[in-house]
């Protein structure tokens, strides 16, 4: 071994700090790799009925599927609630009084009549709200209007609401003008 200075070693020093050059296109993917194992079955879980069960509730396993209610599409069908109501000229009569979940859609739908020396006047359903709020209210023609007399005038329709937090609702139809009657029968779903 000799004490010369070899030549190439400043050149191989400078490839090792020079600079760094550009990224090279991207290379084909990989195959795919094997399945794995089969893993091992997990325990079963705890029925409808079960869980129905830790949640406190006592009953049968036929109670708990009678306890079921169905939901429909867009609004909770929970409580279902029949009403047929008459009333004579300018006085309220009430319908029901409801308490409501928070975030749960109602729906009242019915038919509405009124008849007699009515002159001008309307028919409709009068919401009352107690305690709580409503959102996205729509109306679609639970109120009868009119401007004439002798006749009997009817109409169908939707009321459609939210209620925002638990909200308590006085329901009731009212019937306006001069020596006339009327009424509503329906059903309020929440």
């Amino acid at each position: 071994m000799g004490n010369q200075q070899l030549m190439s070693v400043p050149y191989a020093l400078y490839a090792a700090n020079g600079p760094v050059g550009p990224v090279g296109p991207q290379g084909p993917a990989g195959a795919d790799g094997q399945p794995g194992p089969q893993g091992v079955p997990g325990a079963n879980g705890l029925s409808a009925y079960e869980i129905w069960l830790a949640q406190g509730n006592q009953g049968t396993e036929q109670e708990f599927l009678g306890s079921l209610s169905v939901v429909a599409p867009g609004y909770g069908l929970n409580n279902v609630i029949p009403f047929s109501v008459g009333a004579s000229c300018c006085s309220a009569v009430p319908i029901t009084t409801i308490t409501v979940p928070a975030d749960r859609w109602v729906r009242i739908e019915g038919t509405m009549s009124r008849s007699g020396n009515c002159g001008n006047g309307a028919a409709d359903i009068q919401l009352n709200v107690v305690s709580g709020s409503l959102v996205n209210y729509v109306n679609t023609g639970l109120r009868v209007g009119f401007n004439g007399n002798g006749a009997t005038q009817t109409g169908t329709g939707i009321i459609m609401f939210k209620t925002v937090g638990s909200t308590t609702i006085d329901i009731s139809f009212l019937v306006t003008g001069t020596a006339c009657g009327g009424g509503s029968s329906g059903l309020i779903t929440y």
